[in-house]
């Protein structure tokens, strides 16, 4: 039990350091599945996961992207971490990654997290990512999922799926260097 606490107060240390300080980034090539059915393994080693059903699946040929291997872990993580808390037992999460080029610009993956029985109103997704919006369901994690993403030169949004009755989390990595990216900024 006071295990547990200490481990709860590290990760939310380390979420509130992510928020203000954010870490000097090293980027690596990594695929992005790897790292995503890692993160899906993690979390259902966990005793409160153990019977959590994530379906996972993804497009052929997903490129490599640059990255920082340890902090996007993070962010997959605490993003799956949240929707499988607020999935309710007869809910569903499900992963899909898939990699696209449009017409002059630059080759993404995108990533598509979802749950069944969590459908939030839209003026409660505005502020998903925002920590100090007084009305805001979101959580240190999501917020620090943000940070992260963005600081990859990504972005991430919540939207309803009212075909299911659910929420999408939606990731969008750039496939180029990732350091560049961070450089730009």
């Amino acid at each position: 039990m006071v295990a547990q606490e200490v481990r709860n107060l590290n990760e939310l240390v380390e979420k509130l350091l992510i928020l203000v300080e954010g870490e000097k980034y090293q980027y690596e090539s990594v695929q992005v599945t790897d790292l995503l059915a890692e993160c899906i393994s993690d979390l259902k080693e966990k005793e409160s996961y153990k019977t959590t059903n994530i379906a996972f699946d993804c497009q052929d040929g997903i490129p490599t992207i640059t990255c920082d291997k340890k902090q996007l872990k993070r962010a997959f993580s605490y993003t799956l971490e949240y929707l499988v808390k607020s999935t309710p037992p007869e809910g569903k999460v499900s992963v899909f990654v898939s990699s696209r080029r449009g017409e002059g610009k630059t080759p993404q993956v995108d990533i598509r997290m979802s749950t069944t029985g969590l459908e939030l109103p839209p003026e409660k997704l505005m502020y998903m990512f925002d920590p100090f919006h007084r009305n805001s369901v979101s959580d240190l994690g999501l917020c620090a999922t943000r940070r992260i993403v963005e600081e990859h030169g990504g972005e991430v949004t919540a939207e309803r799926n009212k075909r299911h009755k659910g929420t999408n989390f939606l990731i969008h990595l750039p496939v180029k260097n990732g350091a560049a990216v961070a450089d730009s900024r």
